[in-house]
């Protein structure tokens, strides 16, 4: 199993992506916000000390994955199904699981904490029994 503490707060989904127009070549893109990118680069940088614990772990994980994510949110103005998706694909995008489809099992407890708003990831290997 492999948990990892995150700091900050998880942007919501609705302001993780945007549409724009390409300068030059004025096609239509869609890329991450600058607060769901930011969010991103924290993720990285939060995750890089901690990971350091898991060298024996062969990453990125493979096979069917659970998650359990414990969001220490600072309000309730948030939808809880805000944070998963942001959270998956910064774990892809960091190299700890290979794809955001692994996960059969996902769980979700909120809590507020308005002086620490963070997440803590656990994840591990989805027994079908």
């Amino acid at each position: 199993m492999v948990i990892l503490e995150i700091r900050g707060k998880v942007p919501a989904k609705s302001s993780s992506r945007k549409v724009i127009v390409h300068r030059r070549t004025r096609k239509i893109m869609v890329v991450s916000s600058s607060e769901c990118y930011a969010y991103e680069v924290a993720f990285k940088y939060g995750i890089h000390k901690q990971m350091l614990d898991y060298k024996a772990h062969k990453l990125p994980m493979e096979g069917r994955l659970y998650l359990s994510i414990d969001w220490y949110a600072d309000s309730y103005r948030q939808d809880i199904d805000s944070p998963p998706k942001i959270l998956m694909d910064c774990l892809q995008k960091n190299g700890i699981i290979k794809n955001d489809n692994q996960f059969d099992y996902l769980l979700i407890r909120r809590f507020i904490d308005k002086k620490n708003p963070r997440v803590i990831l656990y994840i591990g290997p989805h027994d079908e029994k």
